[in-house]
C-alpha cells in the first residue's frame, strides 16, 4: 500500500503450501484452510518413435517472409569464343578488301578515303574481336 491502492488478496485455489514442500493447501480468499492434498506430479510421457513421424497440419497458414533470391554467376555460352573468333575473320576480310583496292584501284583521293576506310575499320574489328576471343576463352576456364 506504499503508493495508495488498496492491496486484493489472491483469488480461492490451490496455492503450493507454504509449510509444507509438495503439497497443495486451499486458499479461500482470506486465509489458509484445513484443507490439502499432494502435488499431482506430471505424466511421465513415453519417448517418442522415429519409426513412423507424424505430421500435423498447421492451424494457419504458414507465413514465409520474402528472402532476395542469389542466382550464380552463368558461365559465358561455349560459342562466343567461337563467334568472336568470326568476327574477327571478317575483320581481316574487310582489311584485306581495302588493300586489294588500293592495288586495283590506285590511290587518288576518293580511292584513299574508301581504302583508308576499309583497312582502319577492318584492322579495328580484328583488335575488337581478338580482345572478345580472350576474355570468352578465360571465362570458360
Amino acid at each position: 500500500m506504499k503508493d495508495g491502492t488498496p492491496q486484493t488478496a489472491p483469488s480461492a485455489d490451490w496455492y503450493p503450501d507454504p509449510s509444507t514442500p509438495g503439497q497443495l493447501r486451499f486458499w479461500d480468499g482470506a486465509a489458509w484452510t484445513a484443507h490439502v492434498k499432494p502435488v499431482e506430479p506430471a505424466p511421465v510421457l513415453p519417448p517418442p518413435t522415429m519409426s513412423h513421424p507424424v505430421y500435423s497440419q498447421p492451424s494457419q497458414p504458414v507465413r514465409y517472409a520474402a528472402q532476395p533470391v542469389q542466382h550464380a554467376a552463368q558461365p559465358a555460352p561455349k560459342n562466343l569464343a567461337n563467334r568472336a573468333a568470326g568476327v574477327g575473320v571478317l575483320g581481316l576480310i574487310l582489311a584485306g578488301v581495302g588493300i586489294l583496292l588500293a592495288l586495283f584501284l590506285g590511290t587518288t583521293a576518293t580511292n584513299l578515303a574508301l581504302v583508308s576506310a576499309l583497312v582502319i575499320g577492318g584492322g579495328i574489328v580484328v583488335v575488337i574481336s581478338l580482345v572478345f576471343c580472350i576474355v570468352f576463352t578465360v571465362q570458360k576456364r
